[in-house]
């Protein structure tokens, strides 16, 4: 090589030094300060809380706080074909959850990122077993030791058939009874009558009825393994009340259900 084309070479690696590799480890800090903190940091509490649903109840509510680096694991067991539904609230910004399917945790790939996706999750699940749900703060804030206060709904509904996803619903042609179900809106004092049709398949049983709430639109409740759930994704409460099952949808629908509207006779 002649002495003016190591001057060349010389010149083109001195003039890619100060300035570019300084903005490059800039670069770089400013995404690890980013980073949400995806594996529990070293000491923090390990032990996975699980999450239990009261019977007769289709959701539960958690409450927390994190500091710094601490994260809080929580479980959940759903099936395949469920829709879980997750939402956070938190007194800090830089808070979020991630979400990890059967058999992944904290370090591992995770199905939902807060940090990138927001603080409410909805999803109809793909597998059967124990998910976790992981609550930490951004690694800006956790380097500060900021805490955040939370809160996390979480609610698993029963998996509902894949034929009415997306399509507006409508009266079935083909049903097994019909009537008037005890219903009302805004609390649970069964004073008005929603027409239903109810197709048995016992023991189950799909009953199609008017919703108090919105009487010209259609409500379809699912019951399946003594279990309710709806067509959409709010969330779903059931009690016995003799014999009948009262059931609540979200905070406006109220519905007593006859045992004979889904067994017959």
């Amino acid at each position: 090589m002649s002495y003016l084309s190591r001057q060349a070479a010389n010149s083109k690696i001195r003039s890619a030094s100060p300035a570019s590799v300084l903005a490059s480890l800039l670069a770089a800090v400013l995404l690890l300060a980013a980073a949400p903190l995806a594996r529990a940091a070293e000491g923090d509490d390990a032990d996975a809380r699980e999450i239990q649903f009261k019977p007769g109840h289709s959701g539960a509510s958690v409450e927390g706080t994190i500091k710094g680096r601490d994260s809080i694991v929580y479980t959940v067991r759903a099936k395949s074909g469920q829709r879980m539904i997750v939402e956070m609230q938190t007194d800090n910004a830089t808070s979020y959850f991630n979400i990890y399917p059967p058999g992944n945790g904290p370090g591992d790939t995770a199905m939902f990122i807060g940090s990138v996706k927001g603080n409410r999750f909805s999803g109809v699940l793909a597998e059967s077993g124990i998910y976790t749900i992981q609550v930490y703060l951004m690694r800006s804030a956790a380097r500060r030791d900021e805490t955040a206060n939370f809160s996390l709904e979480v609610s698993i509904s029963a998996a509902t058939p894949a034929s009415t996803g997306g399509r507006e619903l409508a009266w079935p042609e083909e049903y097994d009874a019909t009537g008037d179900l005890p219903c009302s809106t805004g609390e649970p004092g069964f004073n008005r009558a929603c027409p239903f049709r109810v197709k048995r398949e016992l023991p189950d049983a799909t009953i199609w009825t008017t919703s108090p709430a919105t009487p010209a639109g259609l409500r379809v409740l699912y019951f399946r393994r003594g279990r309710f759930s709806s067509d959409d994704a709010a969330e779903v409460r059931w009690e016995r009340q003799g014999d009948n099952w009262r059931v609540a949808i979200g905070e406006r629908e109220f519905y007593l259900v006859p045992d004979a509207v889904i067994q017959g006779g």
